[in-house]
């Protein structure tokens, strides 16, 4: 698996800034909140930037004491994303679809048409995931 993933399961995008949480960039997430982990990742599909298909499937606490006693202090408590590979791929042309489908779907504004060109032109699967 190659890091960033996007979200593929997802039908509809919202208008607002969450569509960051789209986009992983590892493998941990900073919370054990299950609510978002259930929102965002259980049971999802995501395409790495190799068109390989994971899901998400359950999250593992990490096991070191220390992260525990000071999980009040930001970045400290991480909390594993557990990925299954599956069969399924996506070509660099399947994804450019659902990307721009999506975007399309966004009220629009300057910074849509410059992310629909961007993801029009990008050549890679990386390009296409980190708008680039």
């Amino acid at each position: 698996m190659t890091f960033p993933l996007i979200n593929i399961s997802i039908e509809k995008w919202p208008n607002s800034e969450d569509i960051i949480e789209f986009i992983v960039y590892e493998k941990y997430i900073y919370t054990n909140n299950d609510s978002v982990f259930n929102e965002f990742y259980k049971d999802k599909l995501f395409c790495d930037c190799e068109g390989s298909v994971f899901k998400a499937t359950r999250k593992v606490k990490m096991t070191q004491h220390w992260r525990n006693w000071l999980k009040f202090l930001p970045n400290v408590w991480k909390t594993e994303v557990i990925y299954e590979a599956t069969t399924k791929t996506m070509s660099i042309e399947e994804l450019r679809e659902y990307l721009m489908n999506r975007i399309s779907d966004l009220d629009d504004s300057d910074f849509i048409q410059k992310w629909l060109l961007k993801v029009k032109m990008a050549k890679t699967y990386s390009q296409l995931i980190n708008g680039e």
